[in-house]
């Protein structure tokens, strides 16, 4: 029998660079639930090249989601 392994990861260690994920992490109570405002404070810390890679990041992940999604839910 095979065994299967999962591993869950934070996407928001995906986005942000590691100094400002780290931040949202020590700051806030739950941070597999980001808030915007908790996101928009440690973002003020950001350059504006660190901001425009986490958003290209953060939406290269939304397509990623959305094409598992519709695998996932289409009968196939």
């Amino acid at each position: 029998m095979n065994k299967v392994e999962f591993v869950a990861m934070d996407p928001l260690a995906s986005i942000f660079p590691a100094n400002i994920y780290a931040t949202i992490i020590v700051n806030m109570l739950h941070p597999h639930e980001p808030s915007v405002a908790a996101i928009q404070k440690v973002a003020s810390k950001m350059t504006k090249e660190e901001k425009s890679a986490a958003v290209e990041r953060a939406q290269m992940m939304m397509a990623y989601a959305k094409v598992v999604v519709e695998a996932l839910s289409t009968p196939g």
